[in-house]
């Protein structure tokens, strides 16, 4: 189910800025077949190819394939790379708590409460994540 996304919300944040790079990095690694150039790697995970570098030169990795990409992921200071690391530290939950939200989403704890609360839930799925994000301000 679609939600709007109000203007001053999360859901409009996460619309235009969080989700389009998660949905090209998903289509990416289900359809590359050859090392991704540092290049794209950058491009992906809004990442200075330097950066990219050094991570590697630190992980000894050789070429950037799904795992090594990942890996940069883990390592990188970008906001994508960063909410990853927050999930990734959540332990990836099928059911996000009040708090879960907050720390992977960096979001205010009384927003994501009030908000929780407005809609009259404890837990939150992927699929009721958009519904909760079109309340809670930016």
């Amino acid at each position: 189910m679609n939600y709007a996304a109000p203007k001053g919300s999360f859901l409009r944040k996460y619309s235009k800025e969080i989700a389009p790079l998660l949905q090209e990095i998903d289509i990416m690694m289900k359809t590359y077949e050859k090392p991704l150039s540092i290049d794209q790697t950058a491009a992906s995970l809004k990442l200075k190819k330097k950066e990219i570098r050094i991570i590697m030169e630190n992980l000894g990795l050789k070429k950037i394939n799904k795992k090594a990409f990942f890996c940069i992921m883990q390592n990188g200071s970008s906001e994508v790379c960063r909410l990853y690391q927050r999930e990734l530290a959540a332990g990836l939950p099928f059911t996000y708590s009040k708090e879960t939200i907050a720390f992977i989403y960096n979001l205010d704890k009384g927003a994501v409460s009030a908000a929780c609360d407005q809609l009259g839930i404890k837990e939150a799925t992927f699929l009721t994540l958009p519904r909760l994000f079109s309340i809670i301000p930016t």
